[in-house]
């Protein structure tokens, strides 16, 4: 079976602690978030990341007054939210079961 990946999304894979489970990691891209702000819990029990430099393209967006300008508004407002959780940097845990970290600038090479 070919396993595909969402347009826009890159994904690897990884074991879920000792149980076994395979989890996929899916790095969204700023066009993602634009698009839907809620894209982020469209994974189930996977990894989502989020390199920093889509948090600041995000920011870039936010004074539109467009769609795109709404969408980036209400992730920044999802991403506050999940803040309460615990640092991103560090995952935190997603409704769905998954996880969502964000990724430094000195982390960013290892996703490539």
């Amino acid at each position: 079976m070919v396993n595909r990946t969402p347009k826009g999304k890159n994904a690897s894979i990884t074991r879920k602690g000792n149980t076994g489970i395979l989890m996929k990691n899916y790095v969204l891209d700023t066009t993602v978030l634009l698009y839907d702000s809620q894209a982020l819990f469209g994974f189930g029990e996977n990894n989502v990341i989020i390199p920093i430099t889509v948090i600041e393209d995000i920011d870039r967006f936010k004074k539109e007054l467009s769609e795109i300008g709404r969408n980036a508004r209400q992730t920044s407002r999802v991403l506050d939210e999940l803040r309460r959780h615990g640092p991103l940097p560090k995952g935190v845990p997603l409704p769905k079961g998954g996880k969502l970290t964000i990724k430094l600038a000195s982390d960013e090479a290892r996703l490539m």
